[in-house]
This record gives structure tokens, C-alpha cells and sequence, in this order.
């Protein structure tokens, strides 16, 4: 298992990448999750400002990197959420994270990283981690 935290801080609109870690080889899923619950982060923002969150692998050090998942079809390369609070469909939980989870292909020497691009009229406060197993 590897795992990436993502400290606090504030993005502004575009994308940064945080990373990379280094994966063990029997490693077969990465997932992301970011806390929505920090003063600027999702939670406290209109559904105007949005993140979206993708997984990226880089085989050949960190020359190159393509989504985790790009040679498995039918599934996404990313995910997004917007602002605002999100409640369970029972029971009204607000729900206080995002996260995505994706397949890795097997191998050695593959390295994972995180990046998130912001979009929308302001800064957002994202907090998070990525964790493989």
C-alpha cells in the first residue's frame, strides 16, 4: 500500500498536481479522497465552483503520465464535484467527502500522483489523500 496525503490548501482556478508516490507491484486500485468540509471548501461554496479529480500514472519515472484507468472501457478517468452540501438519500447525512476509486494495471516501477483542477469564480480548500492497495 502507498499513500499520498494532500495538505491543506487553497487552489485557485486551474490545476496542480500533488505526488508522486512510488506503487508496490501486486497494487491493484487507486483511490482519491477529498475532505469537503474545510472553510473554503466545497461544502461552503455554491455549485458554481467545481473540482475535478484525476488519478495519474507515470511507467517510465515521471517522464510521461496518462490516467490510471485509460485502457479499461467503459470507465471514467476522472471525477467531479461541485459545491455546495450534499445529503445522503436516507437519512440526510451531509456528506463531508468526495471520492473515486479506479483499477491499476500490475507491474513494477509505476508511480501514481494526484491532480485536481479547480474551475468556477473562486479558490476552493481542498484536503485529502490517495491511497493504493
Amino acid at each position: 500500500m502507498a499513500t499520498l496525503n494532500i495538505p491543506l490548501i487553497t487552489l485557485p482556478p486551474g490545476s496542480r498536481s500533488f505526488g508522486p508516490v512510488t506503487l508496490p507491484p501486486g497494487d491493484t486500485s487507486v483511490t482519491l479522497t477529498i475532505d469537503r468540509t474545510p472553510p473554503g471548501g466545497l461544502n461552503g461554496l455554491s455549485g458554481a465552483s467545481q473540482i475535478a479529480v484525476e488519478a495519474e500514472m507515470s511507467t517510465d519515472g515521471g517522464a510521461s503520465w496518462h490516467a490510471v484507468d485509460t485502457d479499461q472501457p467503459g470507465t471514467q478517468t476522472m471525477w467531479a464535484a461541485a459545491g455546495g452540501t450534499f445529503t445522503t438519500p436516507r437519512g440526510g447525512t451531509i456528506y463531508t467527502t468526495s471520492a473515486g476509486t479506479w483499477p491499476l494495471f500490475p507491474g513494477s516501477g509505476r508511480r501514481v500522483r494526484a491532480t485536481i483542477t479547480v474551475s468556477g469564480p473562486s479558490s476552493i480548500a481542498v484536503a485529502g489523500s490517495l491511497v493504493t492497495q
